[in-house]
């Protein structure tokens, strides 16, 4: 309920804001350039606001020429950033908290999407059928991410102690494997391997939930060195995202199109898996509440160091500067 609420919000207050940078960008002229950046990003889902806003000259239209540095994932993503192949990043707010622990100027801009894509599919023949189920079972799930981090949350909501089941440490390209030979009873895992799994094993498997009424975060993240020097393109930025998705709104089947062809996948296809995604430029309360969350088990798990306060990873300014109604983050 909590999670639909917050979405139901921020889509009012994106029609107030983005309705204005929509118009603003459908008139005539750019504004003075300002120079040159890259951003990396995984051509997923996640970080489409990215790509959108490159191809469909937001951001150029914003006095920014920027170049975009695909990567094989969000980790990758944030790889580029640190060894300073890139000045921005786009990955999930999970990898932003572990990146911090070494990298303490590491900030957070925004947020490019809400998803709700997380699933744990299970062998019905090992006796699963919900959650409850799992106690007794061998689980594979990438350990030290955020989907071990909801496999231990899903857990508690089902009245099940850690120790309930067995990990099984797999990177996500073997789970299919493992679970159709049954070496595992099931997987924490995510789209598009959720469709492979479900694809190859149909009947065998069943699919539920794996991020019950929570959300976790791609968000856009730089380094404080860079903002300080560079404020007016991180603002720029935000303006070129913030008109992206107010564009996308405005023009859904467009949308739906455009995304299509960026990632090969069929429109049908596209829009059931869609209905995962939240594509929103905002800094929400409930993002510093994840974090602070994400960071109590991190640390009972031994992975990474509790901060005072994980409001100081934030960097709001550029957003407030453009829509200042999406940041809603207070300490």
């Amino acid at each position: 309920m909590e999670r639909r609420l917050l979405r139901v919000a921020l889509v009012l207050v994106a029609v107030v804001t983005g309705s204005v940078y929509y118009t603003y960008h459908k008139t005539p002229g750019a504004l003075d350039p300002v120079g040159t950046l890259s951003i990396a990003a995984s051509k997923t889902l996640s970080p489409t606001l990215v790509w959108l806003a490159h191809d469909k000259g937001f951001f150029q239209k914003a006095g920014l020429e920027v170049t975009l540095i695909p990567a094989a994932t969000g980790k990758v993503a944030g790889e580029s950033l640190l060894n300073g192949q890139a000045d921005l990043a786009a990955a999930t707010e999970f990898l932003a908290l572990r990146m911090v622990n070494t990298q303490a100027d590491l900030r957070v801009l925004g947020t490019l999407a809400f998803v709700h894509q997380m699933k744990l599919i299970a062998l019905k023949e090992k006796g699963i059928r919900s959650a409850v189920d799992l106690k007794g079972k061998k689980i594979g799930v990438r350990l030290g991410t955020n989907g071990e981090y909801f496999l231990e949350r899903l857990l508690a909501l089902n009245g099940l102690d850690q120790q309930a089941i067995q990990r099984v440490d797999l990177k996500p390209q073997e789970m299919a494997a493992r679970l159709a030979q049954g070496e595992v009873d099931g997987v924490m895992i995510w789209p598009p391997l959720v469709q492979q799994i479900e694809g190859q094993l149909g009947d065998r498997v069943v699919s539920f939930d794996g991020q019950p009424e929570q959300d976790y975060y791609y968000v856009l993240m730089g380094l404080e060195s860079w903002l300080q020097k560079n404020p007016l393109k991180a603002e720029r930025v935000m303006l070129a995202l913030t008109q992206a998705e107010a564009w996308f709104k405005a023009n859904p089947q467009e949308g739906v199109a455009y995304m299509a062809g960026l990632f090969a996948l069929p429109p049908a296809l596209l829009e059931k898996a869609l209905a995962d995604y939240h594509l929103a430029v905002t800094l929400p309360q409930s993002l510093l509440t994840m974090l602070e969350a994400e960071a109590r088990w991190l640390s009972s798990v031994g992975l990474s160091r509790r901060m005072d306060n994980y409001l100081q990873i934030m960097s709001p300014g550029p957003l407030k500067k453009v829509a200042p109604s999406m940041v809603t983050i207070t300490p």
